[in-house]
């Protein structure tokens, strides 16, 4: 619900509805995601959700069911009202699990970070290019493939 209604806060206008549910749906996984790997995964469980994450497999489905068909569904309805393919974008996922799996790893072993360490890999932790990719992949109309290209030509622009 808070997610919910930060979209609004964010937005309020009856044309963005449709991003408002999105952004909302996709902050509430990264928010499950980050629970689970700071309380409820083992090592080795994050290690294998990281790496069913990371191959993306619709074979793994069964283990992944909202994460992938979130991501998935996102893609599609942009493919379908835009043309445009999204889903390599979408995948920014990948990086953020490899980023929490890390902060996992410091934790477990008791090691210390240094604070550059800490820092680059909390630029992605903090899931904010995740959720701008998504914010902007479905807020904008019309998506261009130059649009796009500029998040693979420009990516400091969000992280």
């Amino acid at each position: 619900m808070e997610n919910f209604l930060w979209t609004v806060g964010v937005t309020s206008g009856p044309e963005l509805g449709y991003w408002r549910r999105m952004v909302s749906t996709v902050t509430a996984l990264v928010t499950v995601i980050d629970d689970t790997y700071d309380f409820y995964g083992t090592i080795h469980e994050l290690e294998l959700f990281t790496d069913a994450v990371r191959r993306w497999d619709v074979n793994g489905i069964d283990h992944l069911p909202d994460l992938h068909n979130t991501m998935s569904q996102i893609a599609f309805d942009v493919f379908k009202k835009q043309g445009i393919h999204i889903i390599k974008f979408l995948k920014n996922m990948i990086g953020l699990c490899k980023a929490y799996l890390q902060e996992a790893k410091w934790y477990y072993s008791g090691y210390k970070p240094s604070l550059n360490e800490y820092i680059e890999n909390a630029c992605i932790s903090i899931a904010t290019p995740l959720i701008l990719v998504h914010a902007f992949a479905t807020a904008t109309n019309p998506i261009t493939e130059k649009a796009m290209k500029s998040l693979d030509d420009y990516p400091e622009l969000i992280s």
